[in-house]
């Protein structure tokens, strides 16, 4: 394989890639290749867990506002169209099941009544398997977005720093504003790439949730988890890139799995410790001090984002650190 990489028309060296403001020279095509069996296979898990986590704060903190706008407009797409089929879901149930609305509740969310029974499971689940290429599709957006964002291709990394509160947000956005017409023509060339990881990792995740799988399934979520920077950066598609992908994240498949498992931990905790502590406080408090419930929401939801932004930039660290010189 070439020591270059295709995305789209112009040509970028893969080790050029950025993590954070600075950037991974390459030197060697030979050298460039040889980094996810040499070098990176030699290092401990420890070693790997450590530098992927600082990789993951220089990308998140450099790149901070146009990584926030770009994960909160796609996953405010995703909730309408979670709405909208929901919607569909309790319509048809409605019309085909005979349900009625004060048995469903709220039509535009998924009912949680036992009494439906099975039938409505049922249609749960084939309205999911119909929604399903749209998440995709909203997904393989937010990816490649994250992959020009974090790997400096299309601007310079550093220049939402130091620039101010409001300045560096507004160029953030800016920023991610002005990708739009990249993203959209690298999108119909990798969105393959996304589905075929989405059918890998989707189940397992399920299965994931028993905790005893982790050793088996982990594994096999981790070494597709680089398979859309591959498509990316190095022009494959479809089972290609997935197949470059175990190729690559195999020598640093636990190192790089600890990050994973500890963003998805943080995200859990997050979550609880939210749920918790509203639930913790006062009625009156939402009455005579409604700032403190207030707080912390946003608090919540702002470490939220923050380790979703860590999540969905993982893929491309975890690229930069394997084919690094």
């Amino acid at each position: 394989m070439e020591g270059r990489a295709r995305v789209g028309g112009p040509v970028y060296d893969r080790c050029s890639l950025a993590v954070g403001a600075s950037r991974l020279p390459c030197h060697d095509a030979g050298k460039c290749m040889a980094a996810s069996s040499g070098d990176v296979g030699e290092q401990r898990w420890w070693h790997v867990s450590r530098d992927v986590f600082v990789g993951l704060y220089h990308v998140v903190r450099k790149n901070l506002a146009s990584l926030a706008f770009v994960f909160l407009a796609t996953e405010s797409i995703n909730f309408v169209l979670n709405r909208v089929f929901h919607r569909l879901t309790n319509e048809a149930a409605m019309a085909v099941l005979g349900c009625s609305p004060d048995v469903i509740g709220n039509l535009w969310w998924l009912s949680q009544n036992p009494n439906l029974g099975n039938a409505y499971q049922l249609l749960t689940g084939l309205v999911f398997v119909l929604a399903f290429p749209c998440s995709v599709l909203v997904k393989t957006i937010q990816s490649v977005y994250f992959f020009f964002i974090s790997s400096g291709i299309m601007g310079e990394a550093s220049g939402e720093v130091g620039s101010g509160v409001m300045p560096g947000i507004k160029a953030g956005i800016e920023r991610a504003r002005s990708m739009w017409p990249r993203v959209k023509e690298m999108v119909p060339q990798v969105v393959a790439v996304e589905f075929l990881v989405s059918l890998v990792v989707v189940p397992l995740q399920f299965v994931s949730l028993l905790v005893f799988t982790l050793p088996f399934t982990l594994p096999i979520i981790m070494s597709v988890h680089v398979a859309l920077p591959v498509a990316l950066a190095e022009h494959l598609r479809g089972w290609d890139a997935v197949k470059r992908s175990r190729e690559l994240m195999k020598p640093i498949q636990w190192g790089a799995s600890v990050p994973f498992v500890c963003i998805i931990i943080c995200q859990r905790l997050i979550q609880v410790s939210k749920e918790k502590l509203v639930a913790m406080l006062p009625v009156r408090f939402y009455y005579e001090l409604l700032e403190i419930p207030l707080a912390i929401l946003a608090l919540g939801f702002a470490a939220s984002v923050m380790a979703s932004l860590a999540r969905q930039s993982l893929p491309v660290v975890c690229y930069t650190f394997v084919t690094k010189e």
